[in-house]
């Protein structure tokens, strides 16, 4: 994992709480909170907050939106970690 200042950590703690307050909030199993029909606002909103700030931790200029492009920067982001070039 990479280094990240103290400011972006508090950010990511912060959105994390903000998830689980979400989620004590609603009742029903983990399938019915994250149901992608019926998945309440507050909740989707939380983790998209957290995905942008994680995101932006491990280097992204920019909003990923595909899971493919979240891949992409974490396994960029390993390769310049172990200072390779490609796996």
């Amino acid at each position: 994992v990479p280094s990240i200042d103290e400011e972006l950590r508090t950010q990511i703690i912060s959105a994390g709480q903000e998830i689980e307050e979400c989620r004590e909030e609603l009742s029903g199993s983990l399938a019915d909170i994250y149901n992608p029909l019926t998945m309440d606002t507050r909740l989707r909103g939380a983790h998209k907050k957290l995905d942008i700030l994680v995101d932006r931790g491990f280097g992204s200029k920019s909003q990923l939106v595909t899971n493919e492009q979240r891949e992409k920067l974490l396994f960029q982001t390993y390769l310049d970690l172990i200072g390779a070039s490609q796996l």
